[in-house]
């Protein structure tokens, strides 16, 4: 039998836990699934069918304003990103090949998940609504998909983290 895959069904989540200096002061407990971009999704698809050079990935941080998010037709020009990266303590964190364990069967799908990532230690006021991932360290780039934070999702609001704070992400793509 056919088996359609949809690009949507590429799902990247996304699970966070919180820091103050060593001591944890949240975990989201559970993965927040994400929305991919057009550009996400044609990149994926030219990279696996096509076999079109795969670009680098950072996840960056971002404060959308009025509590909204980004949507599937979102390019780097339509984000606000939560500060300047190289100051505050924020700079993107870059997702590497080598940061991907093999994929693996969970619960009769394939999983794989990449390893965690750090944000700061922040050295001043950091807003953050979404992490997303885009192909550049800095400035522009390829917008590929974007996750709302765990306190987004309760209060349609950017947390803002603090002097001291970390904020830690880890992303795994079940395939169902």
């Amino acid at each position: 039998m056919l088996r359609v895959i949809n690009a949507s069904d590429f799902a990247f989540e996304m699970r966070e836990l919180i820091f103050y200096k060593d001591k944890l002061i949240f975990d989201s407990g559970y993965w927040s699934p994400n929305s991919l971009t057009n550009e996400g999704q044609a990149h994926m698809l030219n990279v696996w069918a096509r076999e079109t050079s795969n670009l680098n990935k950072y996840l960056m941080l971002l404060n959308m304003p009025a509590g909204g998010a980004p949507t599937k037709t979102t390019v780097y020009a339509g984000l606000t990103e939560s500060t300047t990266p190289g100051s505050n303590g924020y700079s993107r964190q870059q997702i590497a090949a080598g940061d991907w364990g093999a994929p693996a069967l969970d619960s009769g799908d394939m999983q794989i998940s990449a390893a965690q990532k750090t944000f700061g230690p922040f050295t001043g006021d950091v807003p953050v609504s979404h992490v997303g991932l885009i192909s550049a360290s800095t400035g522009t780039g390829t917008f590929f998909l974007w996750v709302p934070t765990a306190y987004h999702n309760a209060n349609s609001a950017a947390r803002t983290f603090v002097d001291g704070e970390s904020y830690l992400v880890v992303f795994k793509d079940k395939q169902v």
